[in-house]
């Protein structure tokens, strides 16, 4: 499968794999083309459940070629939970080609948490994605580590919001225990 935001005649690439893969600790994008024509360089770009994508490696190029090129790029950092990965082709003439985002889940950290707005004044969104599904134990706690409440909520394996009201709470700073 191929995307191209060019709007001129054939794509200077024919992908013919395409795949992004967790393999231990790292993130492995592999890649063949059966023919190029005026190929400067392969980008790979990761991004966050953001989607703010940012280039994480570059591979040159077979240039002008009509036999099978296979690239191999390792991510050696992941990011923790959900990350995408994408890959472009930049030609020699500047034009920059794009191609299928990928998603993959980064296993190996049992659990990614986000905590949106900060600061916030009314309500807070605790997004989660677990590998299992659990009953998970919450504590908002004052800067003297009190306890000022506790809640409990099951969520099933996968990505969930879980908005949380803070508006009975006074002006301060406050800890999430989880």
């Amino acid at each position: 499968i191929q995307y191209s935001s060019s709007s001129a005649g054939s794509l200077p690439a024919t992908l013919i794999k395409y795949e992004v893969a967790s393999k231990g600790t790292e993130v492995v994008t592999n890649w063949s083309t059966s023919v190029e024509s005026n190929t400067s360089h392969f980008i790979i770009e990761r991004a966050g459940p953001d989607l703010q994508f940012k280039p994480i490696g570059k591979l040159a190029a077979a240039g002008d070629a009509t036999v099978t090129n296979t690239y191999s790029f390792s991510d050696r950092s992941p990011l923790k939970g959900t990350s995408y990965y994408r890959l472009s082709l930049m030609n020699k003439d500047g034009q920059q080609e794009y191609y299928e985002t990928k998603k993959i889940v980064s296993k190996q950290y049992g659990a990614s948490i986000a905590l949106t707005p900060v600061p916030a004044t009314k309500t807070i969104q605790l997004s989660i994605e677990l590998e299992a599904a659990q009953k998970i134990q919450f504590m908002i706690r004052d800067l003297n580590g009190r306890t000022v409440e506790t809640f409990a909520a099951s969520f099933s394996s996968g990505f969930a919001n879980f908005p949380i009201s803070i508006e009975r709470l006074t002006s301060g700073i406050y800890y999430l225990s989880i």
